[in-house]
Formats: C-alpha cells, sequence, structure tokens
C-alpha cells in the first residue's frame, strides 16, 4: 500500500513537470465549449449566439462547463476549472496506465516468479510516470480542452473489462463517446468484450437476458442523445465533422501531421517498446500476444485515424492521447520484460536510471517546446481581447463581426457582438459550403477531372459573397505584416485612415483562414479602426478590424 501511494505521488509529480512549463498557455478552442456552456446556463440552449450550430464535438466536457457559469465565473476562473479537471484526469490516466499494464503482466508465465511479482507495481508504474512527463499531456492539461478526460475514459475502459467489471466498463465507453466522437470506438470494445464473457459463462437464454440488462442503459442513453442531436441541430454529424474531416481525401496531410507528432519522444518510444513487448510476448505465448496485439492494434487505430481525417492542427497529439496510453501500458511489459532478464543485482541500478532518464528527457523537452507558449494567454487577452473590447465599444450591441477565432472574443463580449465565422466552426452556411466544394480547413480534396486551385478560388469567391451578403459592421483578419513595427506606427502617424488601409493591404499578406476579403471591391466600404500585434513579443502577425463607414463610428482607433 505505501509503495502503491509513493507511486502516486511520484504521478502528480509528473503531472506538475509536464504542466507547469505550459502554465501561460490556454487553447482559443476552449473557450468555443465555454460559450455554449454559458449559453446554456442562460437558458439559450446549446446554442453559439442563440443559433443551432453543432460548433463542438465534446458534449460532456460542455455540459461539465455549466458548472462555473452557475457562479458566474469570468474567463480565468473557466480556464482554471477545466485545468483542475485535467490535473485530476492525468493522473487517472496514470493509475489506468499502471492497472493495465500490471493486468497485462499478470498473465504471462514468468509472473509467479518471486523476484518478477514485485516488478509488477513498478515496471508499468515508470511507463505511467513517463507517459505523465510527456510534453502533450502538459500542453492539453494547459489548453482546458477535453484531450486528457477523454483519454481517462478510453483507458479506464479497458481496466475495467479486464478486471470483467463491464457495467463499469459499458458506462465508461458512454462518458467516452459523449466527450470525443472517437469514444465510439470504445463503447464497440466494451460491447464486443461484454458479449463475449457473457457467452461464455452463460446459457444462451440466460445470456440474453443478461446481456439486456447490461445493455439497456448505454443503449438507451446514447440513442437519446443521438435524437436529441438530430432533432436539435438537424444532423447527425458535427460542425466540427464538415470544417476539419478530409474522410481520407487528404491522407498525405495526415502523414504529415503525424510526422511532426514523432518530434516528440513519447510519440516514439512508447510505439516502439509497446511493439518490442508484443512481439516478444507473442514468442513465448502465441495467446497472450494475440491480445496484447488487439489492444496494440486498439492503440494504433488512433495513429490511422488522424491520417484518414487529413491531419489536426494541433501538432502535439491531440488525437493521439489515448492510443499513446495503451502503448505506455505495453511498454511497462517491456520494461518488465527487461527487468526480468536481468541479474538481481542489476535491477535497481537500470530501474534508477531509467527514472532518472525519463526526468532528464522531459525537462529538456518540455523546456525546448514551451518555449514559444510562455506569453500565449496574455497575448490572447492583448491581442483578441484587446481588438474585440475595442469593437464592442464602437459598434452597436448585436452588431455582425466577421472574424476567424471563435473562442475567446465571442466569450469575453457576450452577447455585444454578433459573429460569422469564415472558418465555418460556428456557422452553419460556411461549413455546408466547404463541404459542397470538399475544402476543409487545411487543404482541398482532390477530386478526378477538377482542377484543385480554380475550386480554392470558386471557395473564396463563395465564401466572400457569402460574408458581404451578411454585410458586417467590421471584419477582423488576421494579417502578417513584413514590417518592423516602428515603421508601421509611423507610417500611421504619418498617413489618413484610408491612406494607411491601402498600404496595410499592399504590405500585409493573409494569415490564417481569410478568404481575401481585402482584395473584394466590397470591402472599400470599410475603413481602418485598429492594429492589434497577436504577439508581443514582437512578431509580424497582426489582428487587424475594419469597420464600416458609419455615423457611429468614431476615430480610428491606435493600438500600437
Amino acid at each position: 500500500m505505501q509503495k502503491k501511494m509513493l507511486w502516486f505521488s511520484v504521478l502528480i509529480v509528473g503531472v506538475l513537470m509536464s504542466f507547469l512549463p505550459f502554465y501561460s498557455f490556454v487553447k482559443d478552442d476552449m473557450f468555443i465549449s465555454a460559450n455554449y456552456a454559458r449559453s446554456l446556463v442562460h437558458g439559450e440552449g446549446l446554442t453559439f449566439a442563440q443559433e443551432r450550430v453543432e460548433g463542438f464535438s465534446n458534449f460532456a466536457w460542455v455540459m461539465v462547463g455549466t458548472i462555473p457559469h452557475l457562479f458566474e465565473g469570468g474567463a480565468d476562473v473557466m480556464v482554471w476549472f477545466y485545468r483542475i479537471l485535467s490535473i485530476i484526469a492525468a493522473v487517472f490516466v496514470g493509475v489506468g496506465v499502471m492497472r493495465l499494464g500490471a493486468q497485462y503482466i499478470r498473465v504471462l508465465p514468468q509472473a509467479g516468479e518471486n523476484y518478477s511479482t514485485r516488478l509488477i507495481t513498478h515496471a508499468p508504474a515508470l511507463a505511467a510516470f513517463a507517459l505523465l512527463c510527456a510534453t502533450s499531456i502538459g500542453y492539453y492539461i494547459a489548453s482546458g480542452m477535453e484531450t486528457i478526460a477523454f483519454t481517462a475514459l478510453c483507458v479506464w475502459v479497458l481496466v475495467y473489462v479486464g478486471d470483467h467489471k463491464y457495467h463499469a466498463a459499458l458506462a465508461m465507453s458512454v462518458l467516452a463517446a459523449l466527450t470525443r466522437p472517437e469514444g465510439h470506438i470504445f463503447v464497440l470494445v466494451a460491447a464486443v468484450a461484454t458479449i463475449g464473457f457473457v457467452f461464455r459463462h452463460q446459457r444462451f437464454v440466460v445470456a440474453i437476458w443478461s446481456l439486456l440488462k447490461y445493455a439497456m442503459i448505454p443503449i438507451a442513453v446514447l440513442t437519446s442523445y443521438h435524437a436529441w442531436r438530430w432533432s436539435y441541430y438537424g444532423d447527425l454529424l458535427p460542425n466540427t465533422y464538415y470544417i476539419k474531416s478530409s474522410s481520407g481525401g487528404l491522407m498525405s496531410m495526415g502523414f504529415d501531421d503525424l510526422f511532426k507528432v514523432f518530434d516528440l519522444q513519447a510519440f516514439i518510444w512508447f510505439p516502439l517498446l509497446s511493439l518490442f513487448a508484443v512481439m516478444l510476448v507473442t514468442v513465448q505465448s502465441p495467446r497472450i500476444g494475440l491480445r496484447l496485439g488487439a489492444h496494440w492494434l486498439l492503440g494504433l487505430f488512433f495513429f490511422a485515424y488522424l491520417v484518414w481525417v487529413g491531419g489536426d492542427e494541433m501538432a502535439h497529439g491531440r488525437m493521439l492521447l489515448p492510443g499513446l496510453a495503451i502503448m505506455a501500458a505495453l511498454a511497462g511489459v517491456a520494461i518488465w520484460l527487461v527487468l526480468t532478464r536481468v541479474s538481481k543485482a542489476w535491477i535497481v541500478p537500470i530501474f534508477s536510471l531509467m527514472f532518472v532518464g525519463v526526468v532528464c528527457a522531459s525537462l529538456y523537452e518540455t523546456r525546448r517546446v514551451s518555449a514559444e507558449y510562455r506569453t500565449w494567454y496574455e497575448d490572447m487577452k492583448a491581442s483578441q481581447g484587446a481588438l474585440c473590447q475595442d469593437l464592442a465599444m464602437a459598434l452597436p450591441k448585436g452588431a455582425l463581426v466577421a472574424y476567424q477565432d471563435m473562442g475567446f472574443c465571442p466569450y469575453i463580449t457576450e452577447d455585444r457582438l454578433r459573429f460569422i465565422d469564415y472558418i465555418g466552426l460556428v456557422t452553419r452556411p460556411v461549413a455546408m459550403l466547404r463541404h459542397k466544394l470538399q475544402i476543409p480547413m487545411f487543404g482541398v480534396v482532390p477530386i478526378a477531372g477538377q482542377d484543385s486551385g480554380s475550386r480554392r478560388q470558386q471557395f473564396w469567391g463563395q465564401m466572400c459573397d457569402l460574408i458581404f451578403q451578411q454585410e458586417p459592421s467590421a471584419i477582423a483578419l488576421l494579417l502578417r505584416v513584413d514590417q518592423p513595427r516602428r515603421e508601421i506606427m509611423m507610417q500611421r502617424d504619418m498617413l489618413s485612415a484610408t491612406e494607411f488601409k491601402d498600404w496595410i493591404i499592399r504590405n500585409t499578406g493573409s494569415f490564417g483562414f481569410s478568404p481575401g476579403l481585402q482584395w473584394d471591391t466590397r470591402f472599400q466600404e470599410y475603413e481602418i479602426r485598429g492594429v492589434f500585434p497577436r504577439d508581443q513579443g514582437g512578431g509580424h502577425i497582426y489582428l487587424v478590424s475594419f469597420v464600416r463607414r458609419t455615423p457611429i463610428i468614431a476615430q480610428v482607433g491606435n493600438s500600437l
């Protein structure tokens, strides 16, 4: 018991080691979930700006996010609420990996030997510690997103299946499916395991009745959930599917993102060590090796899913973490196999060396990766926050703004502004246009007989039509300005508002997802309002706001 508590404390240390370097990072997408949660608490339903559009794919995370809004918590409260939940979930990931690894080891023939039984806890615990020290864990804890909680649910589905606690496994799998769409694969895993157990141990008629008792509540919950989504949003697929998924059409981009992830140590060592464990066990016992191999393939599913989707904007393994956790449990088997094959005198020195190696490698990598995120949240407040607060003061309540980041800005302005999202996450017509022309966020899906460049031009043109037909009161663009900030300020002082707008357009390029609104002739109706550096450290990316020429607009804002 004392050893388990010691390892529990070590896991907490590992979580904090990975999280603290990313302390100043928050993902804008987190605030999309927070927006929906606040709308629900305020009696507007699960809507975005009172519009029924499913711009989220993490229902359970949104529902949990209603708790701080019951007490009128602000943006910082929301960030820390989600972070604390993720820290707790990360510890459960570690404990789950320990339990799962120990389950794997106990079925091995050598597990009964005296000196090897003491390693059944230590070997998987070391793998769990290494996982929690990984930069991806800290990154997604800090982000405030559902990734860590989803990973914990997936791991514990397998733990409960291994313990033959099928009610608990099915319950966890349903929660996983409500947290992320990929969670449905674990519903299938839990269901197959339950069916196999019931029919293996009971007569047919009794087994059918038992199966109904197992499946009744999970089927009712998931069926009700999807029926509600269909009736409420009019679609079984979330808006995010039409925006992000290429359905196998951009697998080359998926492989690109996969190779980027391999820059992180955990995504190299855990797949290799886990494969080594599966191969070694299969040589000794093919039946046990088949079971471990099935789990390894389940982990590999998430890697294949990333490729099929066509990549993900978050190159820190967001979609891969559940699979990585499964592989970490198998890596614990590899560590155990190695330690049981060396002399007893060498076990403690080798184990200690592994532990120190994990700590040193983690500290080095988190320091390297976290460098660009050290002022992220402060920059978000200083750029996105300042831009939207400025527009909220300049425009009448309910004014429409065309913008791309639908998290932080809509959250802090609440109902003072409405937004048209030219990415399409929370704007259904944009999502449907992307789906119709097969142009997700990150590329153009190849279609035989059609030129991708022409289709992209067609998309940009129709996007501009869609946005300008709405006559937004303001447009906010993310632009790359390849000029020193001092020169921008000098030009602003020397030129009139119209001349400065023309100078900005001539000396910038689109950065992000703008369809080229600034080069459309209808953009002439807008005048520049403010220029907000996105990176306070002196980068070249700026948020630039433009407003329609109306009497209510005051002089051009000075934000530099």
